[in-house]
């Protein structure tokens, strides 16, 4: 018997819904503020609410598509992240925050990521650290609020990197941030900015963000023995060569005799 995956899909339409959510946002925002300057190209496609909040205004990307999940009314497109209305390899850059921890089938929404993004293109993948108190509290969430934003099922990092494997995608950088602490007890921006200075960047962070590429298709070159074969060459010859020696091997001088 399998285990039931299916994860109600929580109301989480911005980041101040979570524990010091700005200061995630900004986190978020300031890891892929060098990265997102390499991506190039003509598409990029925010996945959810929480993608369109980020400033990726350094991103060379000249359009964007915003993909809103049921539930939400802001995106241009409504879809289901394991099933998105996308043409194939037509992203150069794709923005996937905090999805496949809420989603019924994660390898599926991950596939369809990598099915529109073209070869060379790139992936922000955001996602609840496992291995921290966010961790922890959603696994008590699961079992005390059902329908709220601690529904989520983190996924470790081992099985991400094993997922994006398969699908020819390469981790070019992972980071841990934000603060480790999923509950605001005084001022969020005291609290806040004591957590980045302590427990900024560490394994027991909020986040783990993933910088991604996918990869080309390597091309195959054709053995050197298939071509001297076809053309008669040996190796170190030119094709005229090859034809010469050939033809003055078969030719024999007139008035020779065989001895």
């Amino acid at each position: 018997m399998t285990a039931d995956l299916r994860v109600d899909r929580p109301e989480l339409h911005t980041w101040q819904q979570l524990p010091h959510g700005l200061f995630l946002r900004q986190q978020v925002e300031s890891y892929l503020a060098r990265r997102v300057s390499a991506a190039a190209g003509r598409w990029m496609a925010c996945l959810g609410a929480l993608a369109y909040e980020l400033d990726l205004s350094r991103a060379r990307i000249t359009r964007q598509v915003r993909v809103s999940w049921p539930g939400d009314a802001w995106g241009s497109v409504i879809a289901e992240p394991e099933a998105l209305p996308l043409e194939t390899e037509s992203m150069s850059l794709v923005v996937l925050p905090l999805a496949l921890s809420y989603s019924g089938d994660p390898h599926q929404a991950l596939r369809e990521v990598q099915r529109i993004l073209r070869p060379g293109g790139y992936l922000a993948l955001i996602e609840y650290n496992p291995a921290s108190l966010w961790g922890l509290r959603h696994w008590w969430g699961r079992r005390q609020h059902k329908g709220s934003i601690w529904q989520a099922r983190p996924i470790s990092s081992y099985r991400i990197r094993d997922w994006l494997e398969l699908l020819r995608l390469e981790v070019m950088e992972q980071g841990r941030l934000g603060p480790w602490i999923p509950r605001t007890r005084r001022s969020p921006r005291t609290v806040a900015s004591w957590l980045a200075a302590e427990w900024s960047d560490t394994a027991f962070g909020a986040l783990q963000v993933y910088w991604i590429q996918k990869q080309v298709p390597a091309m195959t070159p054709i053995r050197q023995h298939w071509l001297t074969t076809a053309l008669g060459v040996r190796p170190g010859e030119t094709a005229s060569q090859g034809r010469e020696s050939t033809s003055t091997f078969h030719a024999r001088p007139s008035g020779d005799k065989a001895q």
